[in-house]
């Protein structure tokens, strides 16, 4: 039975077969005959020819395969196969543009079956680009006869793409956008300037009274004579051009059209007159500055600070700018200073080496204040730290000391410390004479005469040299002396020394070139510390010649100076490894280390422009990074590799699309990060005949990062006084609260079980659970805004020496 119905069932299915068979070859003779009549095509391959063939081959090798399979023989090696599966396979990829092109194949099969074509085919740009190609009937001849010809090409038009964006963030986006208009509206600005106004009329008032009072006509300088008619001129034309645009300012007032249209030039100008940029900067160091100088000295000094910074002059002219001052001040404003408080603060100033003082030609002596001195206060923790790492906690006690107290003789700078510390005078002197021999302190010059009552220091002395006689005092005459003054001399009276910020500067330095070139967490242990190591003997051979910080190369350094520096130092290393390191470090240090000769073994020169350069570098692609994204530090890398770009050949080489690539670049030109030089075809500089390019211009980034970081230690060192000020009695409570605990545990009378039940009972006395938890939360606070601040002192550090660099460079 069961063969009955399989015999059946292969009988309707060899019908079958051979009926499909039969229609099939009927198609394919169809298809050949078609084929043999179509001619060769000029504009290429048909794709429905294509396809035609392709099928007529397919259904060929199926055929040639359902035979095979119907004689019972095996298919699985068979040719057949893969070419069955490879006509199958171009079938599929034609499939994707037939899709395409349905439209035009439904209307052209219709215009066939109905005898006519009813409309033309539209081309439908969101699914296939086609040539913009609109020629006559009549070119059709030329167009055959230039065929061969070279053709230019032609690229393909850009298509509208709709961008689905979230309406969320449009909204988004346009609050954002309206709040910067409000924080940055001249409504605000006006009202501010207004504020400004009536602090100038009330300075005009006040010099009117001081000349009125005292019978004498103050002289204006040609400095305040310029600057008022500056102030003037620009108050006029800002009001010219004053068309009620409330939304179109920045934080300083400026219209942003001022100074992003146009750059300034470098090199114009009259000498000596700063430019926008220039003051705004400078402006942004006297807050910083008297923010420090407030800091340490207080309010008082801060003022007379904030006067000499303004202008240098004498002692006249400072109690005039004075009391202007401080009579505009909210807080002073009842009190007026007395000339003894400003001679003392002028006096505090000079003993920090922060105001120096000499005598004109009409015989007055004129104060100037180095804005360089007060920048080193926030770098004196700094210093110590180096102090205490290289020479021991003496060395620290000793520049903790000459810090405190500005200028003080090597006699009493060791009997303080070894007074402080409890430690022999012996020690603290040889940590001295190491100190002055490695030159980080030197002497103040000595007074050798005077003249008009001004001081006249000697002009040729070695800073470093000790004195011949000191500590001559005994102990007893220096424990008298807290009471009267000692009657015996210590030898070395009016020898005074002081910090070298220079040569602080200078390890500086090279403690950044050491990390630039090995990074930490280094994987590669030893060769790592064969590379410090080798670092370490470059840098101090070249510490033996002194130069200054902003030294653009090193001096040849040979390497027998290098081993030879290695055995003084005891470094540790031998010369098979300082030779293999010099290789890795020439290699690969970008130009920082770089090798200038063969002679003494090879000499290389290390290269600390390139070394900063790239530390300001770094700093640039990682703030790039967090404000704004990694592609926009592509971006930024590229420039700098190919200089001026357009904005389609940024598109193109960063290999991103064109409203992305906008978004960023106008980000960066926000910021400051790039700028733009736009190249006219014609003078007029039409938009249509203009176009713009973008580059990296380095130093003027350098300079914006400067101005920022000056503004953020500002705020770090206004943060840390409020804190300070805010926890005053927390503070004061646990100081009192440790005397006391220490006193009970000094108490010889008392068990330690007593002793723990007191100290716990004056714990809870004086700070209870939630005192000691806010006074924790200020300790964090205030180790992370000092930390903060050493950082920024370091990027600032680069940034400046950067400049330096490149104002050499011009």
């Amino acid at each position: 039975m069961g063969d009955e119905e399989n015999s059946t069932k292969f009988a309707r299915v060899v019908r079958d077969c051979a009926k499909t068979s039969s229609v099939a070859v009927e198609n394919v003779e169809k298809f050949l005959a078609a084929l043999k009549n179509t001619g060769k095509e000029l504009e290429g391959i048909s794709l429905l020819d294509v396809k035609n063939r392709e099928m007529i081959s397919y259904m060929a090798e199926l055929s040639l395969l359902m035979s095979h399979i119907s004689c019972g023989k095996s298919i699985s090696e068979h040719p057949a196969v893969f070419r069955a599966s490879k006509h199958r396979t171009i079938l599929e990829r034609i499939r994707p543009i037939e899709q395409k092109m349905k439209s035009q194949i439904d209307r052209l099969t219709q215009g066939i079956h109905n005898g006519e074509l009813k409309a033309p085919p539209r081309a439908r740009p969101d699914q296939m680009e086609f040539d913009d190609d609109s020629e006559s009937e009549e070119d059709e001849v030329g167009e055959e006869e230039e065929e061969k010809k070279t053709k230019k090409y032609v690229p393909p038009k850009m298509m509208a793409v709709r961008y689905e964006e979230e309406d969320n963030e449009k909204e988004t986006k346009a609050v954002e956008r309206a709040k910067r208009r409000a924080l940055q509206s001249s409504l605000v600005q006006e009202l501010r300037q207004q504020k400004r106004a009536d602090g100038k009329y009330e300075a005009d008032k006040e010099r009117e009274r001081f000349e009125e009072d005292h019978f004498v006509r103050l002289r204006m300088s040609k400095a305040e004579k310029k600057r008022e008619r500056l102030q003037n001129r620009d108050n006029a034309i800002d009001d010219l051009f004053n068309f009620g645009n409330y939304m179109m300012r920045d934080e300083s007032g400026e219209a942003l059209s001022n100074n992003k249209k146009r750059k300034a030039s470098r090199t114009g100008g009259p000498r000596g007159k700063k430019s926008r940029f220039d003051r705004k900067k400078s402006q942004k160091l006297k807050a910083k500055s008297k923010v420090l100088l407030e800091e340490h000295f207080g309010k008082t000094v801060s003022l007379v600070a904030a006067a000499l910074l303004r202008e240098s002059g004498p002692l006249p002219a400072i109690m005039f700018r004075l009391r202007g001052a401080v009579k505009l001040n909210a807080v002073w404003l009842k009190k007026i200073l007395p000339i003894p408080d400003v001679r003392k603060s002028l006096a505090i100033l000079n003993q920090h080496s922060v105001v120096d003082f000499k005598i004109d030609s009409t015989m007055r002596i004129n104060y100037s204040i180095d804005r360089n001195a007060i920048l080193a206060f926030s770098k004196a923790p700094r210093c110590c730290l180096i102090a205490k790492t290289l020479y021991g906690g003496l060395a620290e006690a000793i520049c903790e000391e000459l810090f405190s107290y500005g200028r003080l003789t090597c006699s009493d700078t060791i009997r303080k410390v070894a007074l402080r510390l409890e430690q022999p005078l012996a020690d603290v002197k040889e940590k001295f004479c190491r100190l002055a021999e490695a030159q980080f302190i030197a002497k103040c010059p000595q007074v050798v005469s005077t003249l008009k009552g001004c001081p006249q220091f000697e002009t040729s002395y070695d800073p470093f040299i000790m004195p011949d006689v000191i500590l001559q005092a005994s102990s007893s005459c220096a424990e008298e002396s807290r009471k009267r003054k000692a009657p015996s001399p210590e030898g070395d009276e009016g020898i005074y020394w002081r910090l070298n910020w220079l040569r602080f500067d200078r390890y500086i330095r090279d403690e950044m070139t050491l990390e630039l070139l090995v990074p930490k967490g280094s994987s590669l242990e030893r060769t790592s510390r064969s590379l410090t190591q080798t670092i370490r003997s470059l840098l101090k051979t070249n510490e033996v010649r002194a130069a200054p910080v902003a030294t653009i190369n090193s001096a040849p350094i040979s390497l027998f100076d290098m081993m030879r520096c290695v055995k003084e130092n005891e470094l540790d290393i031998e010369r098979p490894d300082v030779e293999k390191a010099l290789r890795i470090l020439v290699d690969e240090s970008r130009g920082v280390v770089r090798k200038s000769g063969d002679s003494g073994g090879g000499l290389f020169v290390i290269d600390f422009e390139r070394a900063i350069e790239q530390i300001c570098q770094f700093h640039i692609e990682s703030l790039i990074r967090e404000q704004l994204e990694s592609r926009a530090v592509r971006i930024f890398r590229l420039l700098q590799q190919r200089g001026h770009l357009e904005e389609d050949q940024i598109e193109k080489l960063t290999m991103m699309s064109g409203k992305e690539t906008r978004e960023l670049l106008y980000a960066m030109l926000e910021e400051g990060y790039i700028s733009t030089k736009p190249i006219g075809r014609t003078n007029d500089f039409a938009p249509s005949r203009t176009f713009v390019l973008y580059y990296v211009d380095l130093p003027q980034t350098v300079r914006g990062l400067v101005e920022y970081t000056c503004k953020m230690l500002r705020n770090i060192i206004v943060r840390r006084s409020f804190e300070v000020k805010e926890h005053r009695q927390l503070t004061d409570r646990q100081v009192k609260m440790e005397s006391i605990m220490e006193t009970i545990n000094a108490d010889e009378a008392l068990d330690e079980e007593t002793k723990k039940q007191q100290m716990a009972e004056v714990e809870e006395m004086y700070l209870s659970s939630a005192d000691r938890v806010t006074l924790e939360r200020y300790r964090r606070a205030q180790t992370a805004l000092n930390a903060a601040e050493t950082e920024c002192e370091r990027a600032l550090f680069a940034f400046r020496l950067f400049l330096e660099f490149s104002l050499r460079k011009c």
